[in-house]
């Protein structure tokens, strides 16, 4: 399962079902015992994949624009070019880097969602309602977006009359956005990133602009701290990028040590 590439709270959720089942089969007397599995171990957290120069977000931006131009305007699959589709991703990508939100969010948030500063989520990733803080660049993109005809196209019947999510339609909204998105950032040299990694890039920046890891976590809505702690690395390298700006030496020249000692004078 693990070289499938399912998470290790997936598998052991799935062998925790199969020692159930095993138990049950020993009750019924089909089997002897009930045979020791192995539970996966908790893989150390990878660092996250994000967005680190203003010119790889530039050269994203051009890929996504350059959509706009319909070089293959047939259904791709479910997956149809429609008029504005890279300016459409484009406010999409812009979004997803100033608010930090998960793509499915921005599928389902609508207008009446918007108070004030605030977009109020009602179906999070946990269930839970929640809210996305926006500032002004976030809200400019934000009304760009809902003022695009083609987004609606895309998001069209996401949710039904009463305001429920209607999971396979905001699957094949996903779908759309994915299809033409990845492809994009491997044309601008970005193979590693997804939509997804938008989130991570958000975060990331934050952290490396001295936000309090609290606080992106409330940001980010994550459950928990541990959960924000991926990034926390960043912090210390930032804060070492910025300290060596204060070095008096060359680039290149020999360090004697990284430890200042210091003497009490006792004269």
């Amino acid at each position: 399962m693990e070289e499938a590439g399912l998470s290790a709270s997936t598998i052991q959720r799935r062998i925790s079902t199969l020692s159930t089942a095993l138990e049950i089969a020993c009750e019924d007397e089909k089997l002897d015992s009930v045979p020791k599995l192995p539970y996966p171990t908790r893989k150390k957290d990878k660092a996250p994949v994000y967005i680190k120069t203003e010119e790889e977000e530039d050269r994203l931006r051009a890929e996504l624009l350059s959509l706009d131009r319909p070089t293959n305007p047939t259904n791709n699959g479910g997956h149809p070019w429609l008029p504005g589709t890279g300016t459409v991703l484009a406010l999409v990508a812009d979004i997803l880097l100033q608010t930090g939100m998960r793509v499915s969010e921005l599928i389902l948030a609508r207008k009446a969602d918007l108070v004030g500063n605030t977009l109020v989520l009602n179906q999070q990733k946990s269930g839970s309602p929640g809210s996305v803080p926006l500032n002004a660049d976030a809200r400019e993109y934000l009304k760009r977006l809902w003022d695009h005809p083609t987004w609606w196209r895309v998001v069209k019947g996401t949710l039904d009359e009463r305001g429920n999510v209607v999971d396979e339609e905001r699957r094949r909204a996903y779908k759309w956005i994915e299809y033409r998105f990845r492809p994009a950032a491997k044309r601008a040299g970005l193979g590693d990133i997804t939509l997804h990694k938008l989130r991570h890039t958000a975060a990331s920046r934050m952290i490396m602009r001295g936000v309090p890891i609290y606080e992106v976590q409330k940001v980010l809505r994550h459950s928990s701290t541990e959960v924000t702690q991926i990034y926390a690395h960043l912090s210390a390298d930032h804060l070492q990028d910025a300290v060596a700006t204060l070095s008096r030496r060359k680039p290149g020249e020999a360090k004697e040590s990284n430890v200042v000692e210091l003497r009490r004078n006792t004269a």
